[in-house]
């Protein structure tokens, strides 16, 4: 059970009439029985009586099954009614791990996943190979981790603890034709010419480690998270080795002869002129770059605020059921390790922009009034 709390609080300045006014804006509370993958967050003024429970899943693993158990087992100990548990889920899939239970996942092959994806279309055949891909990526991301993982396992173990306590199932996710389409879309070269300023300028933003935050080496460096590393760094390397056809072929264009004028030998002639290679090696770099900022935006930032405005909607729903009752309510939200600090990094910017506007309002009504 817990062992201590600590209220950590972020501090807003204002300034009333030569008076400077100091607001709470978002308190962590640091509890010693949870396990390093959660963040908790509040706000006193904006949510009273609300906590909001983040944890980061490996998905598959059962150590973040293990996780999402101790979780609610703290939040029993702390007397705190749970009110409402967010996955990272759509409602299909949802429905899907609530009817499967415990059950194993069917083996599908993946040829069988390419025609199934084939045939639904996917609203159009290029974003059904994208997902027959994926599919297969998956599959051997599996195999690798050497069977030890269970598709869906930390969802599962969420529906079982929301029925212990009988919490709301809330799907924060979007569909998995929505998710496909976004990047199948990311192949569009000039879709993505016309979105690199939006797209760099996102990226820089997320770059910036909000107040609360998961520590990934600490989840990961766990005894039991061993595998979990390994599973992770598994779907990396196979990302990585992909850039090794691009990095040859760069390095094959750069060996092509280019014209000289004062070149004597005519066999090194060339119809290239010169510099248009480097300039063709720049023109791929920068389209590679682009495609990365567009995957980033389709699998973890569009998804964070998805998640996040499913807590806002449980937060901003449940506050007043708190204001008629002295239990503290709790929402969990359960969601990929990625996404973990890009919901921190939204909910602090959220509250600290409703701070700053409500003190606005009182400022200029108190201004008003004085007149």
């Amino acid at each position: 059970m817990a062992a201590f709390i600590v209220g950590h609080f972020g501090e807003v300045g204002f300034h009333s009439g030569g008076r400077k006014v100091v607001r709470k804006y978002v308190c962590q509370m640091v509890t010693k029985g949870f396990p390093p993958s959660v963040v908790v967050l509040r706000d006193h003024e904006q949510a009273p009586g609300v906590v909001v429970y983040v944890i980061g899943c490996v998905h598959g693993s059962d150590s973040s099954r293990r996780d999402v158990e101790l979780t609610f087992e703290e939040i029993s100990g702390l007397n705190q009614r749970v009110a409402s548990v967010v996955m990272e889920l759509c409602q299909p899939r949802l429905n899907w791990i609530r009817r499967k239970g415990g059950q194993p996942r069917k083996l599908v092959w993946p040829w069988q996943r390419w025609s199934m994806a084939l045939e639904q279309q996917r609203g159009m055949v290029g974003p059904a190979v994208v997902s027959a891909l994926i599919s297969v990526l998956q599959d051997f991301v599996q195999a690798l981790a050497m069977g030890r993982g269970e598709q869906g396992v930390e969802f599962r173990e969420g529906v079982h603890q929301a029925k212990k306590y009988g919490a709301r199932l809330v799907p924060g996710d979007q569909s998995q034709d929505a998710t496909i389409r976004h990047l199948y879309e990311a192949f569009n070269v000039v879709s993505n010419i016309q979105r690199l300023p939006d797209d760099v300028e996102r990226f820089l933003r997320n770059l910036k480690w909000p107040r609360e935050r998961v520590s990934f080496v600490r989840v990961l460096l766990r005894r039991s998270s061993l595998l979990d590393l390994f599973r992770v760094m598994a779907s990396g390397f196979l990302l990585s080795a992909l850039t090794v056809p691009l990095a040859l072929a760069l390095d094959s264009i750069n060996r092509i002869p280019t014209f000289s004028v004062t070149s004597s030998d005519p066999r090194v002639a060339s119809f290239v002129p010169p510099g248009v290679m480097d300039s063709l090696q720049l023109v791929i770099v920068g389209f590679t770059f682009s495609w990365m900022l567009r995957f980033l935006n389709a699998l973890i930032y569009e998804r964070d605020e998805l998640l996040f405005h499913s807590i806002v909607r449980e937060v901003s729903f449940e506050t007043f059921s708190c204001h008629r009752s002295e239990q503290e309510c709790a929402i969990v939200a359960i969601c990929g390790l990625n996404h973990v600090n890009g919901i921190a990094r939204l909910w602090e910017s959220q509250w600290k922009l409703l701070h700053i506007l409500n003190e606005k309002v009182l400022e200029d009504k108190g201004g008003t009034d004085d007149a």
